[in-house]
């Protein structure tokens, strides 16, 4: 038997024919075979074939996806997947063995980044399904941005580190920092998690008084995402001292400030936080709340009243408040005012007749477009000058005294547009004539090689500057003895470079062009020079056996030094009674202390001689002699005779010396007047002698001047 197949139609026939040939047997069923599909795609919106990951999208975006299957037998069935979840599975046959099924993806969120979205095709539960997937992408914007730092007052120049971070951003976020419009970024450094999901950013800041009130800006943005950026800000309060302007206003117009205006400053304050003193400065000198004195000072303001020349210079205030001191700009105040004297002038002029004198008037005043009026007074009459020359603040007069009523005063007002000099400028003409000799010397101190010297000048010093002389006479004989002269502008002499041990006569004058003082006189010797060890000495070890027993010697001396003090004392105690027996005896005469009158003898200051080193005469105890019956040679003073005691003493006795009216001191004051030669020094064979100076001329007394200023020349 034998049995055959064929197919046609989607039919199976089967027949079977016996071997005998006998008769045979058909069958006929139906055979349905499946054919799935050949091509599936996935497109998006803009017909493009995508597969694999798609996007990025923005979160929030809508999202259109095609899925398309051609061929297959039955036509398939075409479903959207998401993970296991069923989203869409209405397709559309398109003809043609074409079929379709779109899927709107709406409003794309986070949960939806890294989605797989599948698109199946499916005619039979038989086999499994063809499918296609694609995975979505999303950029996302940051989810966080924050400023950690904790937020305090800062000061001004203080360094600080700030930092922001950032969350939750795809890709990672980067951070920028703002203070208003200007960029800090240069002073910031960023940093990205391994994950990338945080950003963090440290900015390097030195705020300034300028920041603050204004706020610290930390933006995050997605760099894919430019619309998507998150900030954080932080309200700057910096702490800074004062800083200071200084506005100047007046009752006038600045440029035309009149004495006897009203002047106020505003002292204006930025300080953060508030000041808590404010001060105010002339030149350098603080100002004082003195509603006496014209000086008022309220809060920020200082109030002037009734300026004149003592308020011109340069003002400015002082603020303090936690974070330190502030100091405003100086402000100039100029203020107009009428002519004044000039302090400092020279007010003496000593004039022989027939002289002419230039004297000099310089006065201060703004404006400085001056006019000068000059008067003479004497004790009878007043007169008008009119014989000088003048420029801006000075004027110079020309006057000649020709008679002993010439001599007085002469009288320089000035007058300019703000009103007339309401005290003149008063110079005395006085005839003309040396100075005074100098006063009160004194020898201030001296050593081996040196004297210091200190007078005061005379009363009068003829009408001219004077210049002031000392010379140094060596009274000791010898090649090697030297005299020296000082000239000095001022009553003190300091002299160098003498010879030890030596006694110097000390001549002291004053002079001008029109002669020489009479001379004052001192005595003065120099120390000895003190011996000087040459040669270095050997170290002395001391071991320490030869230490305890020098310990041992000087306790003995110690305790032997006691004893002999003890019984010193005791013996002292019994004399001291026989000897208080003898005192109630004794009668002690009154010394009479020296008195002179002249103001060129000082008899405070002795002079020491050492003469320690010459023999004493013990045929004599003379303990004093008159030094001006004799030259001051040096051979003389050194043959001088001295007091010897007949007996030692045990003690030093201490005594007052007083000198008899009749006797002169060592200080000689030498009425004739020194020549026009400062000194003329011989030696001759009994040691030195010196010829005084002479005057050139003969000094006169100025007539009597009125002491009150002399009436203000009328008209003015």
């Amino acid at each position: 038997m034998h049995a055959y197949h064929s197919v046609s139609n989607n039919s199976l026939h089967c027949s079977v024919v016996p071997k005998d040939k006998g008769r045979n047997h058909s069958d006929f069923s139906s055979l349905f075979i499946n054919v799935p599909p050949k091509n599936l795609t996935i497109r998006d919106n803009k017909n493009n074939t995508i597969s694999g990951v798609i996007g990025p999208y923005e979160e929030g975006a809508t999202v259109n996806l095609i899925c398309e299957a051609s061929g297959g037998r039955p036509t398939p069935n075409l479903s959207w997947w998401k993970g296991s979840t069923l989203l869409d599975d209405s397709d559309t046959p398109l003809g043609r063995g074409l079929v379709k099924n779109e899927i709107v993806l709406l409003d794309l969120q986070r949960e939806d980044l890294l989605a797989t979205l599948t698109c199946q095709a499916r005619n039979t539960n038989l086999t499994v399904p063809v499918s296609k997937s694609v995975t979505i992408d999303l950029s996302l914007s940051p989810r966080e941005v924050k400023i950690v730092t904790p937020r305090r007052p800062l000061s001004s120049g203080e360094t600080l580190e700030v930092v922001c971070q950032t969350f939750g951003s795809r890709p990672p976020a980067r951070l920028s920092w703002w203070i208003g419009q200007e960029s800090l970024n240069s002073m910031a450094k960023e940093t990205v998690s391994g994950d990338g999901n945080s950003t963090v950013s440290r900015l390097q800041f030195r705020p300034t008084s300028e920041e603050h009130g204004k706020l610290l800006i930390c933006k995050a943005h997605n760099p894919e995402t430019p619309d998507s950026a998150l900030e954080d800000k932080w309200d700057l309060n910096v702490y800074f001292s004062p800083q200071l302007s200084l506005a100047l206003g007046a009752s006038q117009q600045y440029e035309h400030i009149r004495e006897g205006s009203d002047v106020y400053f505003d002292c204006n304050i930025q300080a953060n936080p508030p000041v808590t003193s404010v001060t105010w400065k002339f030149h350098s000198r603080a100002l004082e709340h003195q509603p006496a004195a014209g000086i008022i000072i309220r809060n920020h303001s200082l109030l002037l009243q009734s300026v004149g020349r003592r308020h011109r210079g340069r003002y400015r205030c002082l603020a303090t408040n936690s974070e330190g001191e502030g100091i405003s700009e100086e402000a100039e105040l100029m203020v107009q005012f009428s002519p004044v004297c000039i302090s400092g002038q020279k007010r003496a002029y000593g004039v022989a007749r027939h002289e002419e004198v230039n004297v000099t008037c310089e006065v201060d005043a703004d404006p400085d477009d001056i006019q000068f009026r000059w008067m003479f007074n004497n004790t009878s009459e007043t007169i008008d000058i009119i014989t000088f020359t003048s420029t801006a603040t000075q004027s110079i007069a020309t006057y000649v005294p020709r008679s002993k009523m010439d001599y007085g005063t002469l009288s320089c007002w000035g007058r300019n547009s703000i009103g007339v000099q309401r005290q003149p400028c008063v110079f005395s003409i006085v005839p003309a004539g040396p100075p005074d000799p100098l006063q009160n010397c004194t020898l201030l101190s001296f050593s081996a090689t040196s004297f210091m010297v200190n007078c005061t000048p005379g009363i009068d010093d003829g009408g001219m500057k004077p210049k002031f002389h000392l010379i140094a006479i060596s009274l000791r004989d010898g090649k090697d003895s030297k005299n020296f002269s000082v000239v000095s502008d001022q009553p003190q002499f300091l002299i160098r470079g003498l010879h030890p041990g030596t006694t110097y006569q000390l001549v002291m004058y004053a002079s001008n062009t029109k002669g020489l003082s009479t001379t004052i006189e001192l005595l003065a010797t120099t120390l000895f020079r003190a011996e000087r060890r040459t040669g270095d000495e050997p170290p002395i070890a001391i071991s320490a056996v030869l230490a305890v027993l020098m310990g041992l010697v000087g306790a003995l001396v110690l305790l032997a030094i006691i004893i002999i003090f003890i019984m010193k004392s005791r013996s002292s105690s019994d004399n001291s009674v026989e000897q208080g027996e003898n005192n109630e005896k004794m009668q002690t005469p009154k010394l009479k202390h020296f008195e002179d009158d002249s103001p060129d003898v000082i008899p405070s200051k002795p002079f020491c001689t050492d003469y320690s080193s010459l023999p004493p005469n013990s045929n004599s105890e003379i303990i004093y002699e008159n030094v001006s019956q004799k030259e001051h040679t040096y051979a003389n003073i050194m043959n001088r005779v001295h007091f010897v005691p007949s007996e030692p003493y045990d003690d030093i006795t201490y005594a007052e010396l007083a000198l008899p009216d009749s006797q002169q001191p060592f200080v000689r004051h030498r009425l004739e007047p020194p020549p026009s030669t400062p000194t003329s020094i011989s030696r001759t064979a009994g040691g030195h002698s010196r010829r005084p100076p002479r005057s050139s001329g003969t000094k006169k007394t100025p007539p009597a001047v009125h002491s009150s200023y002399p009436p203000k020349p009328s008209g003015w």
